[in-house]
């Protein structure tokens, strides 16, 4: 960008052009966490609040979904390793944000 001074006597010339300018990221940051309101067996019950948006509309979030504790039933684990199937491990749940 260039800068020029305006007074009463008129306008300046421009500066030399200066640049580039980085701007900060669009990505959102500092995530609060989630507030835990309730669970129980089969459910669990949470709060969050969507971090400042940098300028761009949030339209959707993801949550990361780690499992880690609990009983599994003998079709819940591999055959072999008798480790729990990937899918019950972790998952990725997205969410569309309402407009407000």
């Amino acid at each position: 960008f260039a800068i020029r001074a305006l007074n009463t006597v008129g306008k300046g010339e421009f500066t030399e052009m200066f640049g580039p300018v980085r701007t900060l990221s669009d990505q959102p940051t500092n995530v609060a966490e989630l507030e835990i309101l309730n669970v129980t067996h089969t459910t669990a019950s949470f709060v969050f609040r969507l971090p400042w948006n940098a300028g761009s509309r949030i339209t959707t979030v993801k949550f990361e979904i780690a499992r880690v504790d609990g009983p599994l039933a003998d079709h819940q684990r591999h055959p072999e390793t008798k480790e729990p199937h990937p899918h019950l491990n972790s998952r990725e749940w997205c969410v569309e944000v309402a407009d407000c």
